[in-house]
C-alpha cells in the first residue's frame, strides 16, 4: 500500500522521502505505545489480583478468629459451675446475661451430654436442636 502510493506521479521526490521517514518513524513509535499499553493493562490486572487475594486472606484470619472467639466463650460458659449444675433455674440468667452483653448470640440453649435438651432459650431453639438431633445419624 505505501509502495502504491509512493508511486504516484503527483509527489515530489522530497513529498515522498518526508512522507516515508514519517511512516517509519512513526511505525516504531505506534508499536511501543501498543506494548506499553498492554504490559500497563497486565501489570493493573495482576494488582487488582494480588489485592482481591490479600482482602480474601484478611477475610479468612478475620473469621477464623472470630470462630476461634466465639469457641472460647462457649469453652467458658461450659466450665462455669452454673452451667455445669444443668439446673435450668439457675442457669436463666447467667445465659441471658451472656446472650445480652456479648450481642452476638441470638439464642443459647444447653445440650447435656446424653444429648437431651436442657437449656432452650426460645422455642424455635428447641425446635432447631431437635430437628438437628433428628437428622443426625445414630452414634454407635
Amino acid at each position: 500500500m505505501i509502495m502504491k502510493f509512493l508511486k504516484m506521479p503527483s509527489f515530489s521526490l522530497r513529498v515522498k522521502v518526508m512522507l516515508l521517514f514519517l511512516v517509519l518513524a512513526l511505525a516504531p513509535l505506534a508499536g511501543i505505545g501498543w506494548f506499553s499499553i498492554r504490559t500497563a493493562e497486565q501489570m493493573v490486572a495482576s494488582m487488582m489480583i494480588r489485592q482481591l487475594e490479600n482482602v480474601a486472606a484478611d477475610k479468612v484470619a478475620i473469621l477464623e478468629r472470630w470462630l476461634d472467639e466465639r469457641k472460647a466463650d462457649l469453652m467458658v460458659m461450659a466450665g462455669t459451675s452454673l452451667v455445669k449444675s444443668m439446673d435450668p433455674e439457675q442457669m436463666a440468667p447467667y445465659l441471658d446475661l451472656i446472650r445480652e452483653k456479648y450481642g452476638v448470640y441470638r439464642e443459647l440453649a444447653v445440650v447435656s451430654a446424653a444429648g437431651d435438651l436442657v437449656f432452650p432459650r426460645s422455642q424455635r431453639a428447641a425446635e432447631k436442636l431437635s430437628g438437628a438431633a433428628a437428622a443426625q445419624p445414630a452414634r454407635p
